[in-house]
């Protein structure tokens, strides 16, 4: 018999918070994504009505007027798209993980309202833990990517590169090449999904281990 965990409230709220966040998702990155795909397939047909000696500086007339129109616009569009996607990212995980900080927040206040307000991610994690909530192995690095978003700086870019290496490659040095006075941290679609999994699997959520680690949560279950 397959046996199904069982969320108490507390793990049920969380859970319907992070659809929420779950939803305005799916509602916006997926269309930005299909907008970008549907401009890069233009854009390379257009291309092939282009003079091969084409110039993105010249100003044609004649037959070539309208490709070149429409190549142009269709630059501006894909670097538009690039940089929205960019920036929706980074603030769905900054949500996210600002997301679980407030509702470990919340629930040590719930346990006990003279408990002072957490604020290093250290103290997060063990108050979590006491409450029954073991963090995602990941929870770390997600922290230190959301420091970085916020705080982009050398000492937030070292921190992050100590802690995951290969995280920090995917994420720094990816500049869109003609917008170089933009930040080059990169956040795809792919990192905020491995974000969203890891908040997911350090709250009470469906996601949370439920095999025994550690003493019972206060309302009795693993």
């Amino acid at each position: 018999m397959k046996i199904v965990p069982t969320l108490t409230l507390r793990d049920y709220a969380y859970e319907r918070g992070l659809a929420s966040i779950r939803t305005a998702i799916d509602s916006s990155v997926p269309s930005l994504e299909e907008r970008l795909r549907a401009n890069r397939a233009e854009i390379e047909q257009v291309r092939q009505h282009l003079p091969d000696d084409y110039d993105a500086g010249d100003d044609p007339d004649g037959s070539d007027a309208a490709a070149f129109a429409r190549h142009t616009d269709l630059i501006m569009a894909i670097h538009s798209d690039q940089v929205a996607l960019n920036e929706l990212c980074k603030a769905f995980v900054l949500a996210l993980y600002h997301y679980w900080e407030v509702a470990v927040s919340i629930w040590a206040r719930k346990q006990s309202p003279s408990n002072k307000a957490i604020h290093s991610f250290g103290n997060l994690v063990t108050k979590a833990a006491e409450l029954g909530y073991r963090s995602h192995a990941d929870l770390a690095t997600v922290s230190r990517v959301a420091n970085l978003i916020k705080h982009d700086n050398q000492d937030k870019r070292s921190k992050l590169k100590k802690i995951a290496p290969e995280r920090a490659a995917s994420i720094i040095g990816h500049c869109i090449p003609t917008l170089p006075f933009l930040s080059d941290v990169r956040i795809t679609p792919e990192t905020l999904e491995w974000v969203f999994a890891t908040v997911q699997g350090s709250g009470g959520s469906l996601a949370q281990p439920r095999t025994p680690f550690g003493p019972p949560r206060p309302d009795g279950t693993m």
